[in-house]
Formats: structure tokens, C-alpha cells, sequence
């Protein structure tokens, strides 16, 4: 096994990990307001036992209805990754990702 392997797999995980951080840091910096009268806040989405504690399922619903509501997919995805710990999710870049895929997929519904 060469040593230059395990360095290239360091320096690619470095960059992704880089990468990753950019991309939270520039998401939490956009100051909106996504509590509004007519939304409802994505942690009673959370607490609402119809979701029996399935809280992928309750970020869904919750996306479906802040779409619904014309929320941008930005700030879906903001809420997503700051209403609770995505931490069992992964790295940070897999964390975005969910909430990426989530908000994407709430936008596309809701436009149908």
C-alpha cells in the first residue's frame, strides 16, 4: 500500500469538510423571519404526536407546508437545519444535503 493513498483521502476529506462548513455558515448568516401568522414553526411539527416521533416525516410535512405558504427553499432549508440536531444525520455536508433534498422536493410538490 503506497502512503500517498491515505493522504489523498485526508486532503479530499479536508476539502469536503471545508466545503461543508462554507456552506452551513452561509446558510445560518440569511436573517429571515419564517415564523409568520399564517406558518406554522417547524418544532410543532416536531412536538405533534401525528408524527408519532418520526422526525424526517415531521420535516416533511413541516416543508410541504412552509412551501405551501411561499417560504423560499432557502429558508427551508435554514429551518430544517436549525430546528433540531441533524447530528445522527452525518458530517455537516450530509446534513445540508438532507435538508437540500427535503426543501427541494416541498418546493416541487407544492408547485404541482
Amino acid at each position: 500500500m503506497s502512503g500517498t493513498a491515505p493522504k489523498r483521502r485526508t486532503s479530499h476529506s479536508k476539502k469536503n469538510k471545508r466545503r461543508a462548513h462554507d456552506a452551513l455558515v452561509a446558510v445560518n448568516q440569511r436573517p429571515w423571519q419564517t415564523d409568520t401568522p399564517a406558518a406554522r414553526t417547524i418544532t410543532s411539527f416536531y412536538a405533534d404526536s401525528h408524527y408519532g416521533g418520526d422526525l424526517h416525516r415531521a420535516d416533511m410535512a413541516w416543508a410541504l407546508h412552509a412551501a405551501a405558504r411561499g417560504l423560499s427553499q432557502e429558508q427551508i432549508e435554514h429551518e430544517i437545519l436549525n430546528g433540531r440536531d441533524l447530528s445522527k444525520k452525518g458530517p455537516p455536508l450530509r446534513r445540508l444535503a438532507y435538508a437540500m433534498r427535503t426543501a427541494t422536493k416541498a418546493i416541487a410538490l407544492s408547485a404541482q
